[in-house]
């Protein structure tokens, strides 16, 4: 007889629920996180090593209807895109997406985001855990861009993992060849939507947007149907995004980076524009940015407690930011923001709640 222990987490009518909800509780999540305002399965309560070697060998299924979009409709849909965003969007074509970031006047990272091209009047943007409807619109109201921008009612779903190519090939086989960021508008089981060629997960992989979410639970389980060959497994985020450099800053962390010092000048482009923080970046540029970015590592075997708090480096020289267990590296690896003159490859203090460890500070990415 298989006993499902109940889940230990209250959920809030408040926060909304996915339409793949039912099948994640199925799968046995234990605990969700709050993105977007939209719950996102973090834990399953298994061993974390067979979820990675699922992704690595298998395939999984991920619940990432958390990434909410905002769409912009009308004729300067593109060109108010390309003014929130500080990447070129104005050359993007039909059937692309573009890695993005925006910023605050001030040059300060407000959010991440992924840009796709509907039509030459329909825009989305999948942004990061802000609110991005409403800083549109205040933005909006004061400019004269011919455009509406509204939050969608779009909750897109992810297949990770080299089996995903298998089950595409069964079920849209137009999207199973298509090159990294590239989109096709189609149906999966009849249910009408996006599928893309990305993912957060840094595995091979797609992304499925149905249009519907009142049609989308028909697509999730066509895709668990045809993944049920290859033992595909629900499962939370995981995979190489870590150590492959993958980032989803948060705004209102208390660091204020800018995209210079988090690592994000491939995201934008200081020569087009104008657009919002054009000129704080510019000068940030000129200048030189006075933070960077790097990793840590702690070595195999060092026992290293949950970051529920940033970290001081004792040597003053910043904040260790993230700490990971590394299914690929098979140690405790990490993320610290520091001064910019730091040196790497050096080891370093960090204090902890429970003591002090030693890491080594080492450039990013992990691993490519």
């Amino acid at each position: 007889m298989n006993i499902r222990h109940r889940r230990p987490q209250v959920l809030y009518p408040q926060i909304t629920k996915s339409p793949y909800f039912p099948r994640t509780e199925a799968a046995g999540a234990l605990e969700y996180y709050d993105y977007n305002h939209t719950y996102w399965p973090i834990d399953y309560g298994r061993d974390p090593a067979e979820e990675y070697q699922a992704i690595h060998e298998r395939v999984v299924m991920m619940d990432v209807g958390c990434q909410r979009s905002v769409e912009l409709r009308g004729p300067d849909a593109l060109n108010f895109a390309d003014y929130l965003c500080a990447r070129n969007l104005k050359t993007m074509k039909v059937g692309r997406a573009r890695h993005t970031v925006i910023c605050e006047p001030n040059g300060v990272l407000y959010c991440e985001a992924l840009v796709m091209k509907l039509a030459e009047d329909r825009v989305w943007i999948c942004h990061g855990p802000v609110d991005l409807t409403q800083w549109s619109s205040a933005i909006l109201a004061h400019s004269d861009f011919n455009v509406e921008a509204f939050r969608t009612q779009v909750y897109p779903f992810a297949v990770q993992g080299p089996r995903s190519y298998d089950i595409m090939q069964e079920l849209v086989p137009e999207a199973a060849d298509m090159k990294f960021f590239r989109w096709i508008q189609t149906t999966v089981a009849g249910v009408e939507s996006i599928v893309i060629r990305s993912g957060y997960s840094g595995a091979f992989g797609y992304e499925v947007f149905p249009f519907d979410p009142a049609e989308a639970l028909r697509a999730w389980d066509a895709v668990a149907d045809a993944g049920k060959q290859y033992d595909v497994m629900v499962s939370p985020m995981i995979g190489p995004f870590f150590e492959r450099g993958v980032t989803d800053w948060t705004y209102g962390d208390d660091l204020d980076l800018n995209p210079f010092e988090a690592r994000l000048e491939r995201a934008m482009n200081l020569d087009a524009g104008p657009f919002v923080g054009k000129e704080a970046l510019q000068r940030i540029a000129d200048a030189g940015p006075e933070r960077k970015l790097v990793g840590i590592r702690f070595g195999p075997g060092a026992e290293i407690p949950p970051i529920e708090q940033f970290w001081p480096i004792e040597d003053g020289s910043g904040l260790v930011t993230r700490v990971e267990q590394s299914w690929y590296l098979g140690e405790p690896i990490g993320s610290a923001v520091v001064a910019a003159d730091t040196a790497l490859d050096r080891e370093v203090e960090v204090r902890h709640p429970e003591g002090v460890a030693t890491g080594r500070l080492v450039a990013l990415p992990f691993m490519d």
